[in-house]
């Protein structure tokens, strides 16, 4: 396989972990000097590396040999803008696919359906705790003491068992075995759009 030695490269995903950066410092970057780097950041905690003490130095020298680092969203990109000039900063949207958006007519048979008895609630990503499924619990206990009635459901695959058992404990904790729904890995697109 022949290789373009101008070719850009695409980091697809350089790290915001501090054992990631150290990995990608030693690892990744120096095969990259002398070409043209896109990286793309899919975290929303990828700033920290320019502020955590034991990444901070380290982070910032790796700027210059990056032409550009893209966002998922315009939050995450300014979050950067210390560091990083407009001009080295892109969003791509991380947004939902077309297809599992409802059109216009299955928006108006619900609305004519009828408000359910207790509405559900979705979080549909993978299940890593920065991802923010703590703080979902956390809001559907307090939605719950105030008389807010709901179904919570929560879609994604597990990053390890610690993390699974630490959403179970804390379920537990907060009282919601009976409105906490965990509905596993979303392996097709066709469930997402299921009721």
């Amino acid at each position: 396989m022949l290789f373009r030695s101008n070719a850009t490269v695409v980091w697809t995903s350089i790290s915001p972990e501090a054992a990631g950066h150290f990995r990608d410092v030693r690892t990744i970057f120096p095969r990259l000097k002398g070409k043209r780097v896109i990286a793309a950041a899919h975290w929303g905690k990828f700033a920290q590396i320019f502020s955590h003490p034991l990444t901070r130095w380290s982070a910032r020298r790796l700027l210059p040999g990056l032409d550009q680092i893209v966002f998922t969203a315009p939050v995450l990109s300014e979050a950067c803008a210390a560091w990083l000039p407009e001009g080295r900063r892109a969003v791509i949207p991380n947004t939902l696919d077309p297809e599992v958006i409802p059109d216009a007519t299955m928006v108006s048979n619900r609305i004519d359906e009828g408000v359910r008895s207790r509405p559900r609630v979705l979080f549909l990503s993978n299940m890593f705790v920065e991802k923010g499924w703590p703080d979902m619990l956390e809001a559907a206990a307090l939605m719950h003491a105030e008389g807010f009635e709901a179904e919570w459901f929560f879609a994604g695959a597990w990053p390890s068992e610690d993390v699974q058992r630490q959403f179970l404990d804390q379920v537990t904790r907060l009282e919601l075995t009976e409105s906490v729904v965990h509905l596993g890995a979303m392996e097709t697109r066709d469930r997402k759009s299921t009721r």
